[in-house]
């Protein structure tokens, strides 16, 4: 048996035969450091963060207008976004919105002190090591 015939068999023995999608429409982009990016990756270039609401703006929870956010930001030369710093904040704006990070290669321990506020983790996967380093410009794999 191949090894994506195998995957697949785990797959249905573990998780329901019905795919989830949401397409959030009432959400609020944040991002945790404003328009700066240290990448500059060919990804985005920084392009979506100018439209982000820098997370320096908001100062309680009705500053929010989305019912969700999308709490992410420019990486740093090791593509991580720096969240850890502003999880105070975070929490303090919460109230009702749920929150879908999309912060980057956290370690484990920074992923253990973000989880308690996610209510979703987005991530990019990409699957080839020249792609990564030629698109994000990160030496990753």
């Amino acid at each position: 048996m191949g090894a994506l015939t195998a995957a697949w068999q785990i797959r249905h023995q573990n998780f329901a035969p019905e795919l989830l999608v949401a397409r959030p429409q009432d959400t609020e982009s944040i991002s945790v450091t404003g328009a700066a990016c240290a990448l500059k990756c060919a990804h985005c270039g920084g392009h979506y963060l100018s439209k982000m609401t820098p997370l320096s703006g908001l100062e309680k929870t009705e500053d929010i207008k989305g019912a969700s956010c999308l709490i992410s930001g420019g990486c740093d030369l090791t593509g991580k976004v720096a969240v850890m710093d502003k999880l105070t904040k975070l929490a303090q704006l919460k109230g009702e919105h749920r929150y879908n990070f999309h912060v980057g290669l956290l370690s484990e321990e920074e992923i253990k002190a973000v989880a308690p506020l996610a209510d979703v983790v987005s991530f990019d996967f990409l699957g080839d090591d020249l792609t990564i380093k030629e698109t994000l410009k990160l030496n990753k794999r």
